[in-house]
């Protein structure tokens, strides 16, 4: 078993480097067009304010995480030095999208939230007090994959040439491949006529690329496995998902009473940083020679997963003087 999972992981890498297979254009990201904190030294009983602006520079349309008061970007403002104003706290945004706790952007669209942090501590040591106030960013986007693929009733049948592989963009994408078949092709197969049922062996890699320039070096990508699905149309018979029971992930098959999917597991889920990724590997049966109602069939199969990226904004210092005696 474990020999059989390192050829589907080379040849698999092998077809992704040889360019065989094509994804969409994968740009996607939000980047934060600007941070400002005033004024970066106090002293005791005096308040700071931090604003934020965002800009979707992708191709498609994302929901950034805001939370109540901004909690979702502002996780590190030192709650035992300052506490956020809800009265001076403020979202706007092009198309006045925010719900209380997050903001939908599509492509072009800005965002500008605004914090008023009053200081907490009764009394600032002589020697002060020092605060890093950190802001990530989390952008929620879905992903979708597809990959077709030919069945044929025997290698003399003629068939397509002209199949498709696509990955909808953003920053990750999704590359499907399949392990050659007796017919030596990655998109050709034949129906089973033996004794013995034989699969279709596919792998789905996930995939946060390297980034074209410094500014998205940060990007980290947090996969939701129970959002995790796969289906096959006719003749293939798959339709998958992941579901969360206890603390572990388990498939749920419908109409497939064998699931054959794997999924890595780590201990911090699938949470990948920039340049890494992770595969996915799922067997399908193929279908009769006498279940196919015609000489050759395509069958289209797709993975869907919504995923949270997550930026580094940056982070910034705040010391609290004290006043003195």
């Amino acid at each position: 078993m474990q020999k059989e999972k390192a050829v589907l992981s080379l040849l698999f890498l092998s077809v992704v480097a040889s360019g065989c297979m094509s994804s969409g254009n994968s740009t996607g990201s939000v980047t934060v067009k600007s941070l400002n904190v005033e004024p970066t030294q106090i002293f005791e009983g005096q308040s700071v304010r931090a604003q934020m602006e965002i800009e979707n520079t992708g191709n498609i349309a994302g929901e950034v995480a805001i939370g109540e008061d901004g909690k979702e970007i502002l996780r590190g403002h030192c709650p035992d030095i300052f506490s956020v104003d809800s009265s001076g706290f403020s979202v706007t945004s092009t198309r006045d999208s925010y719900d209380g706790e997050s903001a939908k952007l599509e492509p072009g669209d800005q965002l500008r939230v605004r914090w008023k942090l009053n200081q907490k501590a009764e009394r600032v040591p002589l020697y002060g007090l020092d605060c890093d106030l950190k802001f990530p960013v989390k952008f929620n986007y879905s992903v979708s994959g597809l990959r077709q693929v030919q069945i044929k009733k025997n290698k003399e049948v003629e068939g397509s040439n002209k199949l498709q592989t696509q990955s909808s963009p953003g920053p990750m994408n999704i590359v499907m491949g399949t392990l050659p078949s007796s017919t030596g092709k990655t998109s050709t197969f034949i129906a089973d006529t033996s004794d013995d049922s034989r699969d279709l062996s596919i792998a789905i890699q996930l995939r946060n690329p390297n980034p074209e320039s410094e500014e998205y070096r940060k990007g980290v990508v947090d996969v939701n496995e129970n959002s995790f699905r796969i289906e096959a149309t006719e003749p293939l018979e798959l339709d998958e998902s992941m579901s969360l029971d206890g603390e572990d992930m388990v498939w749920n098959a419908n109409g497939y009473s064998d699931p054959k999917c794997e999924v890595p597991q780590t201990r911090r889920g699938l949470r990948l940083d920039q340049g890494k990724s992770v595969t996915i590997r799922c067997n399908i049966p193929l279908p009769e020679k006498n279940e196919l109602q015609s000489p050759s069939a395509i069958s289209e199969i797709s993975a869907h997963v919504n995923y949270t990226y997550e930026k580094d904004a940056g982070t910034r210092n705040i010391k609290v003087e004290s006043r003195g005696q």
